[in-house]
């Protein structure tokens, strides 16, 4: 038992020491919304989206990564193919800011001593994102014109933060020894249903005492119908997709020609 301990020990110690240790890297591409208001598909990037990572390699073929990104997102009913949504035509934007720690899975040997070589993987982890909500006031009154009650909505959007789950699958291919190109296609699971800003944060104020609690009660329902369209039993994903370029250093010296 001792032996097939250190057996493997050694083995671990060997890849580790023939992986080429760090990457840092950038990656372009586009973004989409999976949320209540515009396309419904899980890839439809149309977005456009940057990232940078800093990878440390443990061995041919486990790596962890520290992500980050950034998207402009736009979400439009237009686009959607529920019919209910196209009626609908809401038009939302987003910009939002993720970090993210990832672990990532070679198929194949491919951190180590080569020149060239290629692999599929796949990648999941834990992190944040940084987006807009609304916050606003509703003030519930008497239209001056109408005579009707109704609702004077103010305020405007908070940054707030909220905790994802990354994860995805990619190919990358090393060229000229160094550097790494791959293509990757990763999910965001979030725990927020704000993504797609269908659900604000809306308080009430009654500035016309002379309402009653009927008439009250309609001006909310009649505002909430207007701003708070989403599910929120269904919280929102994200998606990018995009072509990256790393560079990798930090290996110990070794003759390379040999493969």
């Amino acid at each position: 038992m001792n032996k097939t301990r250190i057996a493997i020990a050694l083995i671990l110690v060997f890849n580790y020491l023939n992986a080429q240790r760090h990457e840092i890297g950038v990656s372009i591409g586009s973004a989409n919304v999976v949320g209540d208001i515009g396309n419904e598909s899980y890839v439809a990037p149309d977005n456009y989206s940057f990232q940078g990572f800093y990878k440390r390699n443990l061995n041919e073929r486990y790596s962890l990564r520290l992500n980050v990104g950034y998207a402009n997102l736009t979400m439009k009913d237009s686009e959607a193919e529920a019919q209910y949504r196209v009626d609908r035509n809401v038009k939302s934007d987003n910009k939002i800011t993720e970090v993210s720690g990832i672990f990532e899975f070679n198929f194949f040997d491919f951190n180590g001593e080569r020149r060239t070589g290629h692999t599929p993987y796949i990648f999941g982890g834990i992190g944040a994102v940084g987006h807009t909500e609304g916050d606003y006031n509703a003030d519930i009154t008497t239209n001056a014109t109408t005579g009707n009650p109704s609702a004077i909505i103010s305020g405007k959007t908070k940054l707030t933060y909220s905790p994802i789950i990354p994860f995805g699958l990619g190919y990358k291919v090393k060229v000229r020894y160094n550097w790494v190109v791959a293509a990757e296609l990763g999910f965001r699971y979030t725990f927020s249903d704000n993504i797609d800003q269908s659900n604000p944060n809306i308080a009430y104020t009654v500035s016309d005492t002379s309402l009653t609690e009927d008439q009250i009660k309609q001006v909310q329902q009649d505002v909430e119908n207007t701003y708070m369209i989403g599910n929120s039993n269904s919280k929102d994903w994200y998606t990018f997709a995009g072509i990256s370029l790393a560079y990798t250093f930090g290996r110990p010296p070794c003759d390379c020609k040999r493969q």
